[in-house]
């Protein structure tokens, strides 16, 4: 791990509220050409592990020549949309519901194809802790061989709820909840939240900005 922590400028470019060296290592790994080919990013719902992983996919599939990601080129809008085709997104239908392994066939076929534009293919895979046993280990050989222009985002609640041969495979990114006084920084000064609605959501979220952010716009 490194001594420094990413510059301020950094981290809004990513567009991560908190989590520092999580952001900063990640980036560090872009830049010294070292990323790991497959990431374990766990943590409680709503703690912050897609907007993360698609920060990620967003920086290895921009276009732009300047820092990254930019935020604007046609790479990080389409990521942003969710219809960049070289980026694999797979969930189980519903939190709760199982993966199984039809949903994990399609993906490593498309793993095995070199990209259709830049030089990455990234898939996230969300709520790995419902995988099946069959859906895990149809992954697990991708990870045992991956392609070298894969990277492989997998999240989860924890480690320990995988299958061992899986967290083996991956460079683990624990991500902790954040202070109460960041979550209702973040929620006023990025969402416009007002200070009074802001310090009720921050404590009750227990450090999970997007357990507020979800709160916010879904009250009960």
């Amino acid at each position: 791990m490194l001594e420094s922590w990413p510059m301020e400028s950094d981290l809004a470019r990513w567009g991560v509220v908190g989590h520092a060296r999580a952001v900063e290592m990640l980036q560090h790994a872009v830049v010294a050409g070292n990323l790991s080919h497959a990431y374990l990013i766990t943590g409680p719902s709503g703690i912050g592990k897609t907007t993360l992983a698609l920060a990620l996919a967003s920086t290895l599939l921009c276009e732009s020549e300047g820092p990254r990601p930019c935020g604007v080129c046609r790479g990080c809008r389409r990521v942003a949309a969710g219809t960049h085709p070289d980026l694999h997104i797979v969930e189980s239908e519903s939190t709760g519901a199982k993966l199984k392994i039809d949903s994990i066939r399609p993906l490593l076929h498309q793993l095995a194809l070199t990209p259709m534009e830049g030089q990455w293919r990234v898939a996230i895979l969300k709520r790995f802790e419902e995988a099946t046993t069959s859906a895990a280990n149809a992954l697990l050989k991708t990870l045992e061989e991956p392609p070298s222009y894969v990277v492989l985002l997998v999240l989860a609640s924890d480690a320990e709820n995988l299958l061992p041969t899986i967290v083996s495979r991956c460079q683990h990114i624990p991500l902790r909840a954040q202070p109460v006084a960041a979550v209702q920084q973040a929620l006023i000064e990025r969402w416009q939240v007002t200070s009074a609605k802001a310090a009720e959501l921050a404590h009750l979220s227990g450090g999970r900005l997007g357990w507020a952010v979800h709160a916010l716009h879904n009250p009960p």
